[in-house]
């Protein structure tokens, strides 16, 4: 549920180019030969890389990353290279998942659906993004009426995140090493009042309302 802003933005593009929201490997990495037979894991738009268990009684199974670098998306912190193999742990229940350094990852609460009984349910947006050490990552977010372009860019041992209005107020979510400064739209922010830094989970959570310019100084990538 809480990955359709994701989804709801991979289905509009799905409308305008034709890609699909789950796509074999091979279509983002046509040069890599290793992927012209792999068939039991896909990406889930753009950024995700998801390995399902397809074998029966297996906690464990053996995943390929493609070019780049990847964490593994459920405990956040293992970073793996590239153009590899490795063996990854898989409980029951577990499928394996893995995003992209650069991964932009829209989440949240925007449709109500069947919640009937919570009287004061607002959408809400949460945008986890994975800062790269030096790229510029671009997530088209669909708002329902119109495509708002999500930019964030590491350089200079900072990162700038921009966009337009989203249609719907929320956080971000970058996860990064501490920061010694940070921005919104020209002003500087309190740590603790204005946001938030988890060190445990290496988390910076920073509320936004609208078009929002970011600006994160002295902070390092977890990639």
């Amino acid at each position: 549920m809480t990955l359709i802003p994701y989804t709801r933005s991979y289905m509009y593009q799905a409308t305008q180019t034709g890609m699909p929201v789950m796509r074999a490997l091979v279509f983002a990495y046509p040069e890599d030969e290793t992927l012209s037979d792999t068939w039991d894991e896909y990406l889930y738009g753009r950024d995700i890389l998801v390995a399902p268990v397809a074998t029966a009684a297996s906690v464990h199974r053996k995943v390929y990353l493609p070019a780049g670098r990847w964490m593994n998306y459920e405990e956040r912190r293992t970073i793996y290279r590239g153009k590899t193999t490795i063996t990854a742990d898989a409980g029951l229940a577990e499928i394996l998942l893995f995003v992209r350094e650069g991964a932009i990852i829209a989440r949240g609460h925007i449709v109500q659906l069947n919640n009937n009984w919570d009287a004061g349910w607002t959408p809400r947006l949460r945008i986890e993004m994975f800062p790269a050490r030096s790229l510029v990552s671009e997530f088209p977010y669909f708002t329902g009426r119109a495509v708002q372009t999500i930019k964030m860019t590491a350089q200079n041992g900072g990162i700038t995140i921009g966009f337009g209005d989203l249609g719907v107020k929320g956080v971000l979510e970058i996860y990064c090493r501490p920061s010694s400064e940070v921005q919104r739209d020209g002003r500087t922010l309190r740590s603790g009042t204005d946001y938030q830094y988890d060190a445990g989970a290496q988390k910076l959570t920073v509320p936004f309302d609208g078009a929002t310019t970011l600006q994160i100084k002295g902070v390092k990538s977890l990639f």
